[in-house]
């Protein structure tokens, strides 16, 4: 799933989460912060000129797969080999490459066809239709349409749009955003604030219903201001996720299917526009009332053809090799994402905007703090006892993937990650105040960040949880003690205004005084630095589904493999939260979940849309497979943290 969930999530996550107790000293035997004077100091003036070059236009926005990502990718391992870092990637240098799917692309062989007792007509694609990116590649021919509202479902407004219609085996005709959703009054208040608004949702719910294809409108009362047009083909995750094909229409090709079907629905009149379509809308908003037509007589034929866009993608890595003959094959990992948004589109909060997305905070901040602390320990008079990997991840605005790249696939022994620190959105310091995720996942870690946090005057606010909706997600789902630095959210999270000069060079220079701090005791450590499974706190918050922690509704405790999986059909579990719903009812790490609550779970995203509807203490079965055999589960939602 991609990180839309947002930085509303991961501010619920931080302050709303798990709390911890008063910190605590150091446990025995632990390395209090070690301060020596030849350690060198983060300069701000340094952190500040990294920012600049990672959010210029000669990067474009560092979209995973775009020639600026790999070109920051370029620059950073230049960064690494002017720092002495021993490379760790692919031979001998410092990217650890792979294969990615970074968007979807038009195959060319797109059709729309509509046939009613007036004739036939054929549409033009890019004009008059798009297949949207998730939409299936699919041919159908004189197939039956059925308009069904808004095409949504919400048991919980009792709101049906499919109630009294079948669509099995017909098209899902539905209107774009929601009933009267500029009203707030409306059922589901503004739409921007509503998964019901989504059409992957209601391609989704389509599907459940037994649509063969979904078909995407605009109505003439929906936002007077949008244009009336066929949606671009996005990037969105890859082709395929809707499970049928999904067109976003004209308003035009819906009203030539209506005026077709006019002659077999007596009470079917034109708006005071002359629109069929505003009629059966105006119906919809006034009443309330869902409004499902099965339209007799028009019937469509279509083809969708999208091909899979897969490029090359990289990880950034290098080691600053320890001196201890008995600690230098373990190491303390830092890290951060180089990606961004490119130039807007999916994950944009201003998606209807081509403009660069600079991502001067998020995360030019962060990677900026890698190097810099790279420079740091490679001119540091003395050398750490543990190795130290310095990583700048590609795809976590996708999803993690690179994070999850890593730990799959790691140049390390996995095993012999210490601890990983990860920092994302470090570059807007303000009141002093730094949010830390991942306080709970080892022993050592309270006592530590206190004794860090009061060198430094730093007002720390530590979340037990190792769960987030950044990289250090991957480490710790493969059970590595982490810690997330994260000083704050702000409004121009994912926008265009992201840009270099609002960042905080001094107090980012702070935080990363004190994660070295942090990060040079881990690496003095003589002892082993234990792993903490922090366990769910559903009546204090600590993490949902996804590598979202916190929020409202159900929860069952799942954790998804955040590697990139295109093999796998449903959702890959890397495991499940200690004393979770999930883990009392018996579902395991490796499990691969097919079905939940009756519908079919072909990505993250439908995962979502079928958990979400329904609510804690509910009794659903969860279909799955298990070393390649079905199993089926019943399990008994509980309460969402943070509710």
């Amino acid at each position: 799933m991609r990180r839309t969930l947002g930085i509303a999530l991961l501010a619920v996550a931080l302050t709303a989460g798990a709390s911890l107790a008063a910190p605590r000293p150091p446990a025995a035997g632990s390395t209090a912060l070690s301060m020596s004077e030849d350690f060198p100091q983060p300069d701000s003036a340094q952190i500040l000129k990294s920012v600049r070059r990672l959010a210029s236009e000669d990067f474009a926005g560092r979209r995973t797969g775009d020639p600026g990502c790999a070109a920051a990718a370029a620059w950073i391992a230049a960064r690494f080999a002017e720092y002495g870092l021993t490379p760790l990637g692919d031979s001998g240098t410092y990217l650890q490459s792979f294969e990615a799917t970074v968007g979807v692309r038009d195959g060319g062989h797109n059709r729309l066809a509509t046939r009613g007792p007036g004739g036939s007509r054929t549409w033009l694609p890019d004009s008059d239709f798009t297949a949207l990116g998730f939409s299936e590649n699919d041919s159908l021919a004189d197939v039956p349409v059925v308009f069904v509202g808004y095409g949504v479902t919400a048991d919980e407004k009792g709101y049906d749009d499919y109630a009294g219609v079948d669509v099995k085996g017909k098209v899902a005709l539905f209107l774009r955003y929601l009933p009267a959703d500029e009203d707030s009054t409306a059922p589901f208040g503004p739409s921007g604030r509503s998964r019901y608004a989504d059409l992957r949702y209601k391609a989704s719910n389509a599907f459940n219903h037994g649509a063969r294809a979904a078909v995407a409108v605009l109505g003439p009362a929906s936002h007077k201001d949008a244009p009336d047009v066929a949606l671009p083909l996005r990037s969105d995750q890859g082709v395929g996720g809707g499970h049928i094909p999904v067109l976003s229409v004209r308003r035009e090709v819906a009203e030539e299917l209506l005026r077709t079907a006019a002659t077999n629905m007596k009470d079917l009149r034109p708006d005071s526009t002359g629109s069929l379509l505003g009629a059966l809308q105006g119906r919809i908003d006034t009443a309330r009332k869902p409004g499902p037509v099965a339209l007799e007589g028009p019937a469509v034929s279509l083809a969708t053809d999208l091909l899979r866009d897969r490029r090359r993608v990289a990880n950034v890595a290098g080691v600053l090799h320890g001196e201890d003959a008995a600690l230098r094959d373990e190491c303390v990992v830092i890290g951060a994402h180089y990606d961004h948004l490119g130039m807007g589109g999916p994950g944009s909060l201003e998606p209807d905007r081509k403009a660069i997305h600079f991502g001067a905070d998020d995360n030019a901040s962060g990677t900026a703090g890698v190097l810099e602390l790279a420079r740091c320990f490679s001119g540091a008079g003395t050398k750490p006892k543990r190795n130290v990997v310095f990583v700048c991840f590609v795809g976590e605005e996708e999803g993690l993937f690179g994070s999850g790249h890593f730990v799959n696939h790691s140049p390390v022994p996995i095993e012999k990650i210490s601890a990983m620190i990860n920092m994302d959105m470090i570059g807007r310091l303000k009141d002093d105040k730094v949010f830390i995720a991942g306080a709970g996942t080892s022993p050592l870690f309270p006592g530590l960040l206190a004794e860090a946090a009061k060198a430094r005057g730093i007002v720390s606010s530590p979340q037990a949880s190792g769960y987030g909706p950044s990289d250090h997600t991957s480490f710790y789902a493969k059970d590595r003690p982490v810690l997330f630095f994260f000083s704050g959210a702000h409004t121009d999270y994912h926008k265009p205004s992201d840009t270099w000069d609002k960042i905080n060079a001094p107090g980012e220079a702070k935080v990363l005084a004190m994660v070295s701090d942090v990060a040079r005791a881990l690496c003095a450590r003589d002892s082993a630095i234990a792993f903490t499974k922090v366990l769910a706190d559903s009546s204090r918050g600590g993490g949902g589904e996804g590598y979202g922690g916190g929020g409202y509704g159900p929860y069952l405790g799942t954790v998804p493999d955040f590697g990139e999986n295109p093999e796998v059909k449903g959702v890959l579990l890397s495991g499940v939260r200690e004393g979770s719903p999930a883990e009392k009812a018996g579902i395991l790490g490796k499990d691969v979940i097919v079905k939940f609550d009756g519908k079919v779970v072909g990505n993250l995203q439908d995962y979502f849309y079928a958990l979400s509807a329904r609510k804690p203490g509910d009794v659903v079965k969860v279909e799955l497979m298990r070393a390649g055999q079905p199993v089926t589960i019943t399990v008994t939602l509980g309460k969402r943290p943070g509710k």
